[in-house]
């Protein structure tokens, strides 16, 4: 009798054991290192179109077309496509060992249905760069965040009523930063860079590591601010929204195009921009050195975004992706990954 309770022990000494294990590998897989404040989840460019694509250690990380815009990965050449979940996503950023995302599903949505959603859900996401330990980090309907260091920077609320917030990568920590909604997507050295809406547009700064201090960067009507380097881009709404340029160190303003821009992304030396107030309205690159428009391709374009070796785009009026190799030698072309059946 004593030696069958001693077989008894030692099956259910193995089981917790397991599980102990499965809990300790659990905990150091989820756990969150802090970030260097260096880090920066994503251009601002990206961000300003949707945050489609985002570039990190030589891995791309997108939203798929393919598969109802659900989270993959692949090299820049995209080669080696991976699933790394089941939800849609948008506005992605890299940091540390994680990403981020912005995912809305709604449960009435047929496509939706088919990623086994019974009820709405929505929020900043987060998960490993394997796509494992995904969990919302906040519940909130935001278009736009950006990542600075160990914070996720986000709009609360409307243009009228709303607040710029701030939270911890670990859930923790939330402050509101700004009594205004603004567009958080431009961040430099730890400097948040915006274009002041309920005011005069002006450009303004404000500093994270100096108890959020506000400045006034120059009284520009600015729209859709990009940094690069120790230079401002933005679109002049005082001068039918012609691509500017504003010099950090001198102060000095160039205007860069004689088109109106709808939208646009920076990559290096070389800008792209639809433009719809031409007599050739469509998806335009243009060298900042020459500033001498190519049409790309005729139409209306947005979603513009950037790797290091393509440009990715989308069609008004249609759901293809479409992209341009950065390297030339190639028209837009249509984006087709293939649909990985297993997530990692």
């Amino acid at each position: 009798m004593k030696n069958h309770g001693k077989l008894l022990i030692i099956p259910l000494m193995l089981v917790l054991a397991a599980f102990i294990a499965f809990a300790v590998h659990t905990y150091l897989g989820s756990k969150v290192t802090m970030n260097d404040d260096s880090v920066i989840g994503n251009t601002a460019g990206n961000i300003n179109n949707d945050g489609l694509f985002c570039e990190s250690d030589g891995v791309v990380y997108f939203s798929n077309p393919a598969d109802l815009n659900t989270l993959y990965s692949m090299q820049p050449d995209e080669s080696d496509l991976r699933k790394l979940s089941s939800l849609s996503v948008k506005n992605i950023l890299c940091g540390g060992d994680f990403l981020y995302y912005y995912m809305d599903i709604n449960p009435n949505d047929q496509k939706a249905s088919g990623l086994g959603s019974a009820v709405r859900e929505y929020g900043i996401y987060r998960c490993k760069n394997n796509g494992k330990y995904e969990i919302c980090v906040a519940r909130e309907n935001t278009d736009q965040f950006q990542l600075c260091g160990s914070y996720l920077y986000f709009g609360q609320g409307d243009e009228h009523k709303g607040t710029l917030e701030r939270l911890r990568i670990d859930k923790q920590d939330r402050s509101t930063v700004l009594h205004e909604k603004i567009n958080p997507s431009c961040m430099a050295d730890g400097s948040l860079y915006f274009a002041e809406i309920k005011g005069d547009h002006s450009l303004k700064v404000l500093k994270t590591n100096a108890q959020n201090q506000v400045e006034t960067v120059a009284n520009l009507n600015a729209y859709q601010p990009q940094i690069m380097g120790n230079c401002l881009y933005y679109l002049d709404l005082s001068n039918h929204y012609y691509l500017c340029s504003y010099d950090l160190r001198s102060g000095q303003k160039q205007t860069l195009t004689s088109m109106p821009v709808d939208i646009y992304n920076l990559n290096g030396n070389t800008v792209f921009f639809d433009s719809q107030g031409t007599d050739q309205p469509g998806l335009y690159r243009m060298s900042l050195s020459n500033q001498s428009p190519v049409l790309i391709a005729p139409g209306a374009y947005h979603a513009l975004n950037l790797t290091s070796q393509y440009l990715y785009c989308k069609a008004f009026g249609s759901d293809t992706v479409y992209h341009y190799a950065l390297s030339g030698g190639q028209a837009l072309t249509p984006f087709l990954p293939e649909m990985d059946q297993g997530k990692n």
